[in-house]
């Protein structure tokens, strides 16, 4: 609704010429004045709208540059094939620069809306004026009446070409998709996984893209060491929700943890947790021992919209890092996993996870 606003104020114009007095009589001195009153204005007029016309191009070019760097970086951003971890962050970033609002130009957009809707309607009663305010729709090839005609043909073209120019303005400063259709989405939809199913974009290879991965830390003192586990993001993302397991070599599930995150209100931001800091030693002892793991994501109605496997990327003494590794497309028949994320609500926090042990 928001968007029309504007493009409605351009029709007032229209509006105030079905209100105006051309029914008035002048006298020929009146005539006269008002003749050489109104062809100042026209002169005013052509001049004011050579510097609207460079507004209406500037507006549109600066928009447009930013609209078609954003369409681009959006494409990226649904299917993140030929970039990396790294790369995809900064497509997501530079996004939301493109889709920084520019107050100046935003200014100008007003300016050019109220200087055209002036100028429709002031050559409206200019037009009404030199034609004594007659209008005749029979077919009549006098010079006269050709001309008459013209007069009236001509205002309507120039106010067609305000009225369309500022629907394509309009359009351009509401961000539409120059390569695509509709709207490009907000900063925060991007990276909302609810929003990225309704767009099919490939949500493997987003999750992939992001940077999903868990971290275990054997910390000091050596005498007795405290075992740590760390779920990292590099980006953030929005309304996931996942369980996620590790099995040992066995393909027994020996942990697992779930949880949501409902929010992104830094955007761009790292997104580290900690899970917990007093892990088994027995567990990060097996997790060196060919350790495999699942992750799996949920949308709104408790359904698997990804399934990602889990691979041991970094193996020393104190630290052991999973990564996701390539999507399962296959889905399971029996979903019992996702009764987990019931237990978890958005008024409680934002993140919770539970750690289950079975050696």
């Amino acid at each position: 609704m928001l968007r029309r606003i504007s493009v409605l104020f351009v029709l007032v114009p229209f509006v105030l010429l079905l209100f105006t007095n051309f029914k008035q009589d002048f006298s020929k001195d009146d005539y006269d004045n008002l003749k050489d009153q109104v062809e100042l204005i026209s002169w005013i007029f052509s001049g004011i709208m050579a510097i609207i016309s460079f507004f209406a191009i500037f507006i549109g070019f600066m928009y447009e540059n930013k609209l078609i760097s954003a369409s681009k970086d959006l494409q990226n951003i649904y299917r993140p094939y030929t970039i990396n971890i790294s790369e995809y962050r900064q497509v997501i970033i530079n996004y939301q620069v493109s889709m920084t609002s520019n107050n100046l130009i935003s200014y100008l957009y007003w300016v050019y809306l109220i200087v055209s809707s002036c100028t429709i309607y002031v050559w409206g009663v200019a037009v009404g004026f030199y034609t004594k305010y007659q209008v005749s729709l029979e077919i009549n090839f006098s010079v006269p009446a050709v001309l008459n005609f013209g007069i009236y043909l001509f205002f309507l073209i120039l106010s067609g070409l305000l009225v369309s120019l500022t629907f394509i303005l309009n359009q351009i400063k509401h961000f539409k998709d120059p390569l695509g259709k509709g709207y490009l989405p907000n900063t925060d939809q991007i990276t909302d996984i609810d929003y990225l199913k309704t767009k099919n974009s490939d949500l493997d290879e987003v999750l992939i893209k992001s940077g999903f991965h868990l971290e275990f830390y054997k910390n000091p003192p050596i005498s007795n060491p405290k075992y740590e586990m760390i779920l990292n993001m590099p980006v953030k993302l929005k309304n996931l929700r996942f369980v996620l397991k590790i099995y040992d070599k066995e393909k027994n599930n020996i942990l697992k943890c779930y949880g949501k995150i409902l929010d992104n209100s830094n955007f761009g931001e790292r997104f580290l947790y900690r899970i917990t800091d007093n892990l088994p030693n027995s567990i990060f002892n097996t997790l060196q021992d060919n350790a495999s793991g699942e992750l799996k994501v949920y949308d709104s109605d408790d359904s698997v919209i990804s399934r990602i496997t889990l691979r041991l990327d970094l193996i020393d003494e104190y630290n052991h890092t999973f990564i996701l590794q390539k999507a399962i497309k296959e889905r399971e028949i029996m979903e019992n996993d996702s009764r987990l994320l019931n237990n978890i609500t958005a008024e409680e926090v934002k993140f919770f996870t539970e750690l289950r042990t079975s050696l």
